[in-house]
């Protein structure tokens, strides 16, 4: 195994966690977490679970459509190594998340039921909305990109 390879992925995958830990200890200092889990606990099941499963239908297509046109475009051969395999892995995974919720948002949205019971949770729980949401997941679409592209870069660069 290639070690300057993996202690690059090891790194990368260092830096995410911390910003991911620095995004959950704001989320709880803030009471956004809170308010996100009230908001939740008070849609339908049928909602909830209409939601959940759109989104991993999403993710899931995403992440296929992204690896299977990386593997096209590259070949199976160029991924050979653990490495790139991991680092590629990780760039789809963490590149596809934020657009695979905002999709998700979308398709919910556009399903009157579903938009109906989250207008109404939403009323209730002050500062929630579609439109701060949809803010935030942008916002993390912006922080997860150069992750994203950093792995995405290494599988490539470690064939």
């Amino acid at each position: 195994m290639d070690v300057v390879g993996l202690g690059g992925l090891l790194v990368l995958i260092a830096v995410m966690y911390g910003c991911l830990a620095a995004f959950r200890r704001r989320r709880r200092q803030t009471g956004q977490r809170q308010t996100w889990q009230q908001f939740k606990s008070s849609l339908p099941a049928w909602v909830r679970s209409a939601e959940s499963t759109i989104l991993i239908v999403v993710w899931g297509g995403l992440i296929l459509i992204v690896f299977l046109g990386a593997l096209r475009t590259l070949g199976a051969s160029h991924f050979k190594h653990a490495v790139s395999q991991i680092a590629l892995v990780l760039a789809i995974t963490v590149g596809t998340r934020p657009l695979a919720a905002l999709l998700a948002n979308f398709i919910s949205w556009a399903v009157p039921p579903i938009r109906r019971a989250n207008e109404i949770a939403m009323a209730a729980h002050s500062g929630l909305s579609l439109r701060r949401t949809n803010a935030e997941l942008t916002g993390f679409a912006i922080v997860a990109a150069p992750f994203s592209l950093a792995l995405a870069l290494l599988a490539y660069l470690r064939p």
